[in-house]
């Protein structure tokens, strides 16, 4: 298959790169990060352009060694170094980010609010997509927060949620140091010895500061309450892992293997008269029209997929429809009629 081509599913918080940013290994261009998902960063590897580009043969083998769920080494323009194994952590820069995110910054408020409150007069989660700020939040009004008179630095989208940025800090933001997001305070609003906690959507970092009689923040232990809830949130999360989606497309030889008319057969498969798998695996059918799947390469069995230096991947895919169906769209022994065999021939696309 020239048109083909896998999506590589990181679920972590870490950044990897901007996205657009092209994908490659070594020096070779084999993709290039998409749109981000909750949780979750994205590579698109492969695809015809490329297949049929300078660097194809590496693009073949890439896809291939990724659907094999074989450990493979790459690099972002501008960004991180990778290495992805599907159903395995990601190595980010040499790092393995345990957990993904439980929610963003206002969910993971949202989910916890009560012991929040119970482990500090004001919360903040720190995420790159949404920072909250549990006295303004609505979560946080409705269990009883106060208001502290805590300013934050990124740009309010509605009370107690912020929009964050990108980087190495804390929650995938700019903020390395935590008591930096707090820009201000008001002291008509606030209270001395007023407890601020600082955290992220994993729950796995936390900070503790106490405002002092001159106005400063001072950073104190812990408290056991704070501990409870930066379990909770870590108990919450789910492993960080690789996944990876493959997407195919069945041309018209493909077809033409299984019947004399190439149409019904695509027919049949969107009105689910034929159904269409890889390697025993279920697929989703893309609408429109042509024979475009994908597939849980997690749930295909190892090393099922190959390339070819035309340059394209190869991978398993069977049809399987009821017998009256598939003689009326020219199959069964009607499609061995140029062959001469005294067994009938099994085509396998």
């Amino acid at each position: 298959m020239s048109y083909s081509g896998i999506m590589v599913k990181i679920d972590t918080d870490v950044p990897v790169g901007e996205e657009g940013a092209p994908v490659l290994v070594g020096k070779r261009k084999v993709g290039m990060v998409v749109t981000e998902q909750y949780g979750s960063k994205m590579l698109s590897i492969g695809g015809v352009n490329l297949l049929t580009g300078k660097d194809g043969f590496v693009v073949a083998r890439t896809i291939t060694d990724i659907a094999n769920q074989k450990p493979v080494r790459l690099k972002i323009e501008g960004g991180s170094k990778i290495e992805v194994q599907v159903g395995q952590i990601p190595i980010i820069n040499g790092q393995r980010p345990d957990n993904m995110r439980v929610g963003c910054g206002s969910a993971t408020l949202g989910l916890f609010a009560p012991l929040l409150l119970a482990s500090a007069d004001e919360v903040i989660i720190l995420d790159s997509h949404v920072t909250s700020l549990m006295s303004e939040h609505a979560a946080g009004r409705f269990v009883g927060a106060r208001p502290s008179g805590v300013k934050l630095k990124f740009e309010q989208s509605t009370p107690g949620r912020y929009f964050g940025d990108h980087g190495e800090g804390w929650g995938g933001t700019s903020i390395i140091k935590p008591v930096d997001v707090i820009t201000g305070i008001d002291r008509n609003v606030t209270r001395v010895g007023m407890r601020i906690l600082i955290t992220e959507t994993t729950g796995q970092k936390g900070v503790m500061f106490e405002l002092s009689d001159d106005g400063n923040l001072v950073e104190i232990p812990i408290s056991e309450n704070a501990k409870k809830s930066l379990n909770a949130i870590s108990a919450s999360c789910e492993p960080s892992l690789v996944s990876a989606i493959y997407m195919g497309g069945t041309g018209g030889s493909a077809r033409a293997g299984v019947t004399f008319y190439p149409v019904k057969l695509t027919q049949a498969v969107h009105a689910a008269k034929a159904n269409l798998t890889v390697g025993g695996a279920p697929v989703f059918i893309l609408p429109g029209g042509g024979i475009n799947f994908l597939v849980d390469v997690g749930r295909v069995k190892a090393d099922s997929f190959y390339w070819t230096p035309t340059p394209a991947t190869i991978c398993p895919v069977e049809y399987t429809m009821e017998l009256k169906d598939y003689e009326e769209m020219g199959g069964h022994m009607e499609a061995m009629r140029p062959f001469t065999a005294k067994e009938p021939i099994s085509v396998v696309d």
